[in-house]
C-alpha cells in the first residue's frame, strides 16, 4: 500500500506539473469564465442595439402609454418626446437626414382624438422589426382608450383577459418539470464537458506511458516494484489530476454563477434552477467521470506500452476512441429520444454507461436500482479491464519494436 501511494503521488505530481495540464486548465476556466460573462455581453450588446424614436405627439397621452406597453414587454425600443407637438414630417425627415434622430413616429390625430389617430414611422434604413414591434405595442396600448370612448370601464373587462386555472398532475413518479430546451442544453454541455475530460486525460496517460517507455524511465521504476503497482499508480495519479480539474472548471463556473446577477436571473427566466435537477445528479457526474476514466485510462495505459514510439500513439487509440465515438454519437441521439428502448438498454453496457445513464438521470426518471446496477456493472468491467491491461502492460513495457495488435494480445 505503501507502494502504491508513493506511485500514485509520482505520477500526481508529474502531472499538475505537466504543460499540457497546466495549458488544459488553464484555458479550460478561461472558457468557463467566458461562457459565464456570455449573457452579460448579450445584455450589453441587446442595449447597444436599441433603437432610439423621437415621438411627435399631439394628444400627449400615446407616447407615455405605448412607453409604458414597450417598457413592459422589454422591447428593445426607447422613446423620446419631442418638445414640439407641432412637428410636420418634413421637419421630422430633416431631423432623419441630419442623423440627429435615429427613427420618428409622427401621430396624426384623428376626429375622436386618439383612440383613431394614424402614425407614420420613418426611419434612415428599412427595419421591419422596429415596425412590428411597435406596431404590436400602440394597438396594445390603445385598447383602454378606446374602450372608454365606447363607454364600457377597462377594468370591468379586465377579467374576461384572465387565463384559465390550468394545473399539470404528472402520475409517472418523475421529477419536476424543467424547460425541455434548458434541460437538453444543460445535458449536452455536461456530454460534451465528460467527453473531452475523460479523452484527454486518457490521452495524458497514453502519452505519459508512451514517453516513459521510449525513454527507459519505466525500466528503472520496474527496478522498486511491479508492472501492475505502476500501472495502478499511473490512473490512480491521472485520474485524481482530472477529478482536480473537473473541480477547477466547476468551481470555476459556480463562483461566476453567484457573481454575476445577470446570469442568474437567465437561468431562472429560462426555467433552470440547481433546485429542480434530480438530487443525485452532481455526484453521479462526478463517479461516472471516475468509472469512465478507469475504464478507459487503464487500457490507454496498457496501449501506451505497447507503443514503441509516441508516434505510435494515434494508432494505438483507435479502438478506444472509437468506442468513445460510438458513445458520444448515442448521447447526442439519445438528447432527442433519452426515454427510447436503445438508450436505456444501451446505458448499462459499461462503456456506454458514463454518457448514456447520466444522460437519462436528467432528462428522465430513473428507478434508483437502474443507476445502481449500472454503476456496479461499471466497477465489474473496471475490474476485468484492469486486469486485461496489467497483463498487456507486462508484456509489452519493456519490448521494443512497432506497435501491433497481436502483442497487445499476446500473440506478438
Amino acid at each position: 500500500m505503501r507502494e502504491f501511494a508513493v506511485l500514485w503521488r509520482r505520477e500526481l505530481r508529474e502531472m499538475l506539473r505537466s504543460r499540457a495540464f497546466i495549458a488544459t486548465l488553464t484555458i479550460g476556466v478561461l472558457l468557463m469564465v467566458a461562457l459565464s460573462l456570455l449573457p452579460s455581453a448579450l445584455s450589453y450588446l441587446r442595449r447597444a442595439s436599441t433603437t432610439t424614436v423621437a415621438v411627435a405627439d399631439p394628444t400627449g397621452w400615446i407616447e407615455p402609454a405605448l412607453a409604458a406597453t414597450l417598457a413592459h414587454t422589454g422591447a428593445p425600443v426607447r422613446l423620446v418626446p419631442l418638445a414640439t407637438n407641432a412637428a410636420s414630417a418634413q421637419y421630422l425627415d430633416g431631423l432623419l437626414r441630419t442623423h440627429r434622430i435615429q427613427a420618428y413616429l409622427l401621430v396624426r390625430p384623428g376626429p375622436d382624438g386618439a383612440s383613431d389617430a394614424s402614425f407614420t414611422l420613418g426611419t434612415r434604413t428599412a427595419s421591419p422589426q422596429t415596425a412590428l414591434t411597435l406596431k404590436a405595442a400602440l394597438q396594445q396600448a390603445l385598447v383602454p382608450l378606446r374602450l372608454r370612448q365606447a363607454g364600457i370601464d377597462p377594468g370591468a373587462v379586465a377579467p374576461a383577459f384572465v387565463p384559465p386555472a390550468f394545473t399539470v398532475r404528472v402520475l409517472g413518479g418523475g421529477a419536476t418539470a424543467r424547460s425541455p430546451t434548458v434541460a437538453t442544453a444543460m445535458v449536452y454541455f455536461l456530454i460534451v464537458f465528460l467527453f473531452i475530460s475523460i479523452l484527454m486525460n486518457a490521452q495524458m496517460m497514453l502519452m505519459g506511458v508512451t514517453t516513459e517507455k521510449t525513454s527507459r524511465v519505466s525500466e528503472v521504476l520496474l527496478v522498486t516494484t511491479t508492472p501492475e503497482r505502476l500501472l495502478a499508480g499511473k490512473v490512480a495519479g491521472v485520474g485524481t489530476a482530472g477529478l482536480i480539474q473537473v473541480g477547477a472548471l466547476a468551481c470555476a463556473g459556480g463562483v461566476m454563477y453567484a457573481a454575476d446577477p445577470g446570469l442568474r436571473h437567465l437561468a431562472t427566466g429560462a426555467g433552470l434552477q440547481l433546485g429542480q435537477l434530480p438530487f443525485f445528479s452532481l455526484p453521479l457526474f462526478v463517479a461516472f467521470f471516475v468509472v469512465g476514466f478507469f475504464e478507459y485510462g487503464a487500457l490507454y495505459a496498457a496501449l501506451g506500452a505497447a507503443a514503441g514510439r509516441p508516434e505510435e500513439a494515434a494508432s494505438a487509440s483507435a479502438l478506444p476512441s472509437l468506442v468513445m465515438v460510438v458513445a458520444y454519437g448515442l448521447a447526442i441521439l439519445g438528447l432527442a429520444i433519452p426515454d427510447s428502448r436503445l438508450i436505456a438498454v444501451a446505458s448499462f453496457v459499461p462503456p456506454l454507461t458514463p454518457w448514456l445513464m447520466f444522460e437519462r438521470l436528467v432528462l428522465t426518471h430513473v428507478p434508483w436500482w437502474q443507476w445502481a446496477l449500472a454503476l456496479l456493472l461499471c466497477v465489474g468491467c473496471i475490474a476485468v479491464v484492469l486486469r486485461w491491461s496489467a497483463a498487456i502492460y507486462r508484456r509489452n513495457l519493456l519490448r521494443d519494436g512497432a506497435f501491433s495488435w497481436s502483442a497487445v494480445f499476446g500473440r506478438g
